[in-house]
């Protein structure tokens, strides 16, 4: 019985099997072959683009479903306005005939009734360009695009239409009209539900605002909706750092006042309670004591609950993970809500994670600067374990080589190998202007007419090493130099640099000439310290010497030796925000150096900038000096310190600053008149106090603010023995791509007899 019955199943599978054979053959019983496939209508796109999007094969029965696919295909193209498919007889089968009306090209684009904005700007707006295919919604989104350019400018009623203008069968010209309106301000901003700040106090944590009595001049009034987005944001926040944990804050409602002009928003909230902090944890994975983990939490019980701060809580905790190659650290915050006694208990959950280390390390971006260059730089490599503080100092000191304009240090995860992850580095460098090639002229004050004619190349053949030839010819004054330092000599720790120079300038009474040469050995002692010993020799000779100052000049070389020291922590030796700069020497000519002259000196000087809101740096430096010669003897002349002009003591003419002398015109006649002598000081001490704010900040063009003050004292006085002179004044500086520009206008604030009113300078190159 059992046999019998597996025959009529035996059967059905049989049945069914031949059914499901048949099936193709019985849906295209009615559908004809397709012997031939011809596209037509085509001007611009070839044949081959549209027959390589056409499913349809020859020699098979029409599928209606391949050909509406097809059709979609060529759509998405976006190079037809209609695709229309029909059939022709064609020997024992058809012709299958795509028929296509290709869009027309947009020959021009214009703007009209624009003002507010410009056609560049509401370029940048358009997803279609000229010579591409009309679409309708390109230029639909296009559109959107700009009306929103124009609500972010207070254009709350602006109306954005275009027009087609047919230029020929296949090309077509673009206007977009736009209709600005007037700008929509707010008239009023109204709270409702408040009750633990005021209306007054909410104001002042939004940026959208009422027009305020100088609104014609910021701007400010102006409705843009987004900004309230962002403001209900910064609400929210505030109520949360402020211990109302549960703040609701409803969508503004926004009303058009029948003027038109003005919108009055509406913003309802309901506060809830006030929390305090009851308790604080930390539980999880501790990789250290839990009391040393709790000093790194600046949240304290009893105080009211505040989101911000329990955030950065959050990334202390984590550094202390990250830093300790723990890459995937997680702090979770749990809060447990007491809403009788109003409190919050907070614990930290740490998920440390598996330990992580470096796998490759990969340089991005430097098509000249070798990878040695940078890889120098790095504080992490391949295998260590990986340390987000070292990660950060890399891109530090990668960015304080001066060499690239941006710095970027990704991350990416690797495999995964036991109880331990892989990390990725990529480092991506923008290589900035390696150096310069300058011919350029001008007047200063002290230098009068003056041609310049310079070379440097800050980034020598890739390598990090800098060259700079200089040659400057002015009224007064002829430079010519040529120095060459190599930051790691040898790819060892240690640097070199030498200079070679001659040089002449005349002051009143006088004229200097120096030829002279130094070279200098430096050791990096630890990332951003470096000591050094320095050889110069300058060979100096004095002409057109006055009777006034025939007494003091002295014709000599000076043979010395500097030990000293540089320690530099700016973000960038250039355009600095942050950061110190320091720097001691003693330096010890004559003696067993040779030379001419025999004396000690000191100089140390001492830099920090404070990045400040809105991108701007508040930079103080200080300066001291003190030189003698042993046996109470008089500090040669070439050695002294004079203050005065663009790089010590703004207000003040180029060495006009320091101890004077009454001295006889001639030496022949005892009653002839007095000249005061400027003969510069032993011992010198200044300081400089700058405001630098961005005035074009995409020419890296700055506004600066200063206040210098210093003088220099003779053998017989001592530091402060007169009153330090004091200038003030302001400035403006060009980052430009071929070197920085300085031009600078100072006023002395308790001036001499002698004095100007004030002083203007420029110069070109470094700053401090």
């Amino acid at each position: 019985m059992g046999y019998c019955s597996r025959i009529p199943i035996k059967l059905l599978l049989f049945i069914t099997v031949v059914v499901i054979l048949q099936v193709p053959k019985m849906l295209f019983a009615d559908q004809p072959v397709v012997e031939k496939i011809t596209v037509e209508g085509n001007q611009r796109i070839q044949t081959e683009v549209i027959r390589e999007n056409i499913k349809q094969p020859i020699g098979s029965p029409l599928s209606e479903l391949t050909v509406n696919d097809d059709i979609l295909r060529l759509f998405k193209l976006g190079y037809f306005d209609s695709i229309i498919v029909y059939e022709e007889p064609f020997g024992k089968g058809i012709n299958l005939i795509y028929s296509v009306v290709e869009r027309p090209l947009i020959k021009s684009i214009e703007f009209k009734g624009n003002s507010e904005i410009s056609n560049d700007k509401l370029k940048e707006a358009l997803t279609f360009k000229p010579r591409s295919f009309f679409d309708k919604a390109a230029i639909s989104a296009s559109i959107d695009k700009i009306v929103d350019m124009y609500k972010a400018k207070g254009y709350y009623n602006v109306k954005v239409t275009y027009e087609v203008i047919p230029v020929s069968a296949m090309e077509v010209n673009v206007e977009i009209h736009v209709h600005e309106g007037q700008v929509v301000r707010i008239g009023a901003i109204n709270f409702i539900g408040n009750h633990a700040f005021s209306s007054k106090v909410l104001h002042s944590k939004m940026e959208s605002s009422t027009p305020g009595l100088l609104s014609f001049i910021t701007g400010s009034g102006k409705f843009n909706e987004a900004e309230l987005d962002r403001d209900i944001t910064r609400l929210t926040m505030f109520y949360m750092d402020s211990g109302y944990i549960n703040i609701k804050i409803e969508q503004p409602h926004i009303f058009l006042n029948p003027d038109g002009k003005t919108i009055d928003i509406v913003i309802n909230l309901e506060e809830g309670n006030r929390y305090r902090i009851s308790s604080i944890d930390i539980q999880g994975d501790l990789l250290f004591p839990k009391d040393k983990l709790m000093k790194k939490i600046h949240t304290k019980t009893g105080e009211w609950f505040n989101r911000s701060k329990l955030m950065e809580d959050i990334f202390r905790l984590t550094d202390v993970y990250t830093n300790n190659g723990y890459a995937f650290a997680n702090i979770n915050p749990e809060t447990a809500i007491n809403d009788k006694n109003k409190t919050v208990a907070v614990v930290f959950q740490i998920n440390k994670g598996l330990l992580t280390y470096i796998n490759r390390i990969t340089i991005i971006g430097n098509t000249k600067t070798r990878d040695k260059v940078i890889r120098r730089q790095m504080r992490v490599w391949e295998g260590e374990l990986y340390k987000e503080n070292m990660i950060k100092e890399s891109k530090e000191l990668i960015k304080a080589t001066g060499f690239f304009d941006n710095v970027d240090i990704s991350t990416s995860k690797g495999t995964s190998e036991g109880n331990t992850e892989k990390m990725d580095l990529d480092v991506k460098v923008k290589e900035g202007h390696g150096g310069m090639a300058m011919l350029g002229g001008g007047y200063s004050s002290y230098q009068q007419f003056f041609v310049t004619a310079q070379i440097q190349l800050q980034n020598l053949a890739g390598l990090g090493t800098q060259l700079s030839l200089m040659a400057q010819v002015g009224g007064i004054t002829k430079q010519y130099s040529l120095s060459y330092f190599d930051p790691y000599f040898l790819d060892t720790r240690w640097s070199m640099s030498t200079s070679l120079y001659n040089m002449s300038n005349i002051y009143p009474g006088y004229t200097t000439n120096d030829t002279g040469g130094t070279f200098q050995l430096g050791y990096w002692l630890i990332d951003r310290l470096r000591i050094y010993a320095n050889y110069g020799y300058d060979d100096a000779y004095f002409s057109s010497i006055s009777n006034a100052y025939s007494y003091l000049l002295q014709n000599g070389a000076t043979s010395a030796v500097t030990l000293g020291f540089v320690q530099d922590t700016r973000d960038n030796p250039l355009y600095t925000t942050k950061g110190s700069l320091l720097s001691g020497s003693a330096e010890f000519a004559g003696g067993p150096f040779g030379g001419t002259f025999t004396f000690l000196k000191f100089d140390a000087s001492a830099s920090r900038y404070f990045p400040l809101p809105f991108d701007t740096v508040f930079m103080i430096n200080g300066r001291i000096g003190y030189g003698f010669v042993p046996g109470n003897g008089i500090l040669p002349f070439t050695s002294r310190y004079f203050l005065g002009g663009i790089n010590s003591l703004r207000g003040y003419n180029y060495r006009t600053v320091g101890p004077e002398m009454p001295a006889l015109l001639t030496n022949t006649d005892p009653l002839a008149p007095t000249t005061q002598l400027m003969y510069g000081g032993n011992k010198m001490i200044a300081t400089t106090m700058e405001y630098v704010f961005p005035l074009i900040k995409e020419a890296k063009i700055d506004g600066v603010l200063f206040f210098d003050t210093g003088n220099a004292y003779a053998e017989n006085q001592g530091y402060l023995a007169s009153p330090l002179q004091m200038g003030y004044g302001f400035g403006i500086r060009w980052f430009t791509p071929i070197a920085p520009f300085r031009f600078e206008w100072g006023f002395p604030l308790n001036p001499r007899p002698t004095d100007q009113p004030n002083v203007f300078e420029f110069s070109i190159g470094t700053f401090y």
